[in-house]
């Protein structure tokens, strides 16, 4: 529809439903100033030598101005605002002498002692092609606008989109974290809360409660498995929050792998079932690795952990370490249930634990594999799990090998 005898319902463009919800989809209205909106102002107003330039956003019955260079207002209502029928407009809307064209002799900002005698505006369209308002410039004496003038009008708009999309994507981001970091506290919350009821109503049945002894040694034995739970949950949970902080370092140094994978071993042994065995397969040689031996034995123990909770009675666990020219692998196989293809991606995400009837003992904090695979990239290194041939599983840690000394 022509805008020279439009009323004000016909300045609404069909789709204002769906561009509204653009417009605050981008959060901006009513927002502070701005040092980089206004920075653009300024800078438009330098460059087409006029004494008012402006970011407006239309809202339903006002024109809002995110910056105003020259005008000491900060929005104005709808109906007689220029900006209103530029957003009608897939490109810039120009108005060269507004007292002698027909589109704007009535308008009360070109009749009122504010004289406007020139406006050209470009809108600012989004990317699914909504138009939330304009940067617009404006003079109180009649002028043109050269092609080139124009262009450089839609640039200073794709300018401005581009921070209202930089600035969105910032939101979207942030939402996300504080998402998770709901989702985290809610997690940690039930992880603590269920071995520390278990550990106090223990605890109490003993201090109130007639029981024999072999009552006794049953709620012992609870209070002692849940709290093997708690201190691997909070150890889990330090560790997470260690590898969250800038302070976090990783050492570098040439590690005999056959001696760091023995080590891990012999610690699993210590606390292994005895309805399990566990054995090590050294390479030939020593192979040499370059990173940090503490977080090798981390990552291991965080495997052999893993092994053991979810392994069968009689089962066996073997850790094995083999050579290549450029890699070193750490392989820890188990005969668990295995893990299904869907799953080996999930399971090294936070809180992704088996089913607990898998589980040999106390469940673990969800955490192992999650901090076991970022220690594995902050050296360098890889760790994935091997597909299920129905035999278990096959944990994978690859580390760069060392030059050769």
């Amino acid at each position: 529809m022509s805008t020279e005898t439009a009323s004000p319902a016909d300045l609404i463009p069909e789709n204002e439903e769906a561009r509204l919800a653009a417009v605050r989809r981008y959060d901006i209205l009513d927002t502070p100033p701005d040092g980089t909106f206004d920075r653009i102002t300024s800078l438009a107003a330098r460059l087409f030598d006029v004494p008012i330039c402006i970011v407006s956003i239309v809202d339903t019955d006002r024109i809002w101005f995110k910056s105003h260079h020259g005008l000491e207002v900060d929005e104005i209502p709808r109906d007689p605002g220029l900006c209103a029928s530029a957003i009608l407009h897939e490109d810039p809307w120009v108005v060269t002498d507004a007292q002698k064209d027909p589109r704007t002799l009535t308008n009360p900002l070109v009749a009122s002692d504010f004289g406007l005698q020139f406006y050209a505006a470009a809108p600012l369209k989004t990317a699914d092609g909504y138009n939330l308002g304009t940067i617009n410039i404006i003079d109180l004496k009649p002028r043109t606008a050269t092609e080139k003038e124009i262009a450089l009008l839609q640039d200073l708009a794709g300018i401005v989109m581009d921070e209202l999309e930089l600035r969105l994507a910032a939101r979207r981001v942030e939402r996300q974290l504080e998402d998770r970091r709901s989702d985290f506290t809610v997690a940690v919350s039930h992880e603590l809360r269920t071995p520390v009821a278990s550990i106090y109503g223990a605890i109490e049945t003993l201090r109130h409660g007639n029981v024999d002894e072999s009552r006794w040694q049953e709620l012992l034995t609870i209070a002692g498995e849940q709290a093997e739970r708690l201190k691997v949950l909070v150890d889990d949970l330090l560790a997470a929050g260690e590898l969250d902080r800038t302070s976090f370092r990783i050492v570098s140094d040439r590690v005999d792998t056959v001696a760091v994978a023995r080590s891990a071993v012999s610690a699993a042994a210590s606390y292994l079932p005895l309805t399990l065995t566990l054995d090590f397969e050294p390479p030939e040689g020593s192979p040499v690795v370059e990173a940090d031996p503490g977080r090798i034995r981390q990552v291991l123990g965080n495997l052999l952990d893993n092994a053991i909770r979810y392994s069968p009675d009689g089962g066996r666990i073997v850790v094995a370490v083999t050579a290549a020219d450029e890699h070193v692998r750490f392989l820890v196989r188990d005969e668990g249930l295995g893990v299904p293809d869907s799953a080996r991606e999930s399971i090294f995400e936070k809180f992704q634990r088996q089913a607990p009837s898998a589980v040999q003992g106390a469940t673990g904090s969800g955490l192992g594999l999650y901090i076991a695979r970022e220690l594995a990239w902050r050296m360098d290194g890889r760790l994935w799990v091997e597909p299920n041939d129905g035999r278990g599983s096959t944990f994978v840690l690859e580390l760069p090998a060392a030059p050769r000394a």
